[in-house]
């Protein structure tokens, strides 16, 4: 008698345990936050950042930062306007591209990124698929110059996605951590 009131105790505190506890929504293809590595490699030099991506219907908050949260770059769109803050100065331009050629003299495809980190190719701009997994998720594709790979999945995201282009540019992200904004 003793035990089936145990269990019976038992099943209904791990029943209220289930109901109480809310998960937190899975992030979607139009809002995520991502948190990882960041390595970008060329010809001339190498340079690693701590990255925090948020995106949200369109607008996006990127903040590359060093360890211990030193040499901070926060590139951020909202709406029509895009703005660069490095450390002090502020910068505005027409694209976030030309932002970060202007303060650091790279030249990287920020607008295509957005799309790339979650597994999919920018709209409107020719590519052509690499390969798709057994599981449907596409492993890499080629578009405006660069080959795009993606090696693992965290759920439906990418976990680690490779880039480079003909110019000898290599950039690897390394994502830790996926979620909601």
């Amino acid at each position: 008698m003793v035990s089936l009131r145990f269990l019976s105790l038992t099943c209904i505190l791990l029943l209220a345990a289930c109901t109480s506890h809310q998960q937190r929504p899975a992030p979607s293809r139009d809002a995520w936050k991502l948190e990882g590595k960041l390595a970008i490699v060329s010809t001339n030099q190498s340079q690693q950042a701590n990255v925090r991506w948020v995106s949200q219907d369109g607008d996006y908050d990127i903040l590359l930062f060093g360890p211990l949260g030193q040499g901070k770059i926060h590139i951020r769109k909202q709406g029509d306007k895009i703005e660069l803050t490095d450390g002090k100065d502020k910068v505005d331009a027409g694209s976030p591209e030309e932002l970060l050629y202007k303060t650091t003299g790279l030249t990287l495809p920020v607008s295509l990124l957005q799309y790339w980190v979650i597994g999919r190719p920018a709209p409107d701009i020719p590519f052509s698929y690499k390969h798709q997994s057994a599981y449907g998720q596409l492993t890499g594709f080629v578009q405006a110059g660069w080959q795009v790979h993606f090696d693992e999945y965290i759920t439906h995201f990418p976990e680690k996605i490779k880039m480079h282009n003909a110019d000898g540019i290599k950039l690897t992200l390394v994502v830790k951590k996926w979620s909601r904004p």
